[in-house]
């Protein structure tokens, strides 16, 4: 079976009610149909700690001192297009 990819977008991981709900709702999806993934666009994990959740992977983005769209390239996903 072919796993859904969702890739959950947050501004920062700063302990919050927002960060807590991303963390926890990751954990709930089933890994077999799932392929969740983790952004950040600023670099502050404290959440991953105070929440527990210390060795889920997070892709940061810092986007303070401006874009970097090569950064981007890696988290591109495929799609399906049918002709």
């Amino acid at each position: 079976m072919r796993r859904v990819k969702v890739l959950q977008v947050i501004t920062g991981l700063v302990p919050g009610g927002a960060e807590r709900l991303v963390l926890d709702m990751m954990e709930l999806f089933d890994a077999d149909r799932f392929d969740i993934r983790l952004a950040t666009i600023v670099d502050d994990l404290r959440a991953l700690e105070v929440y527990g959740h210390q060795s889920l992977p997070v892709e940061v983005f810092d986007l303070r001192s401006g874009p970097r769209p090569v950064s981007y390239t890696h988290l591109t996903l495929p799609t399906n297009r049918e002709v």
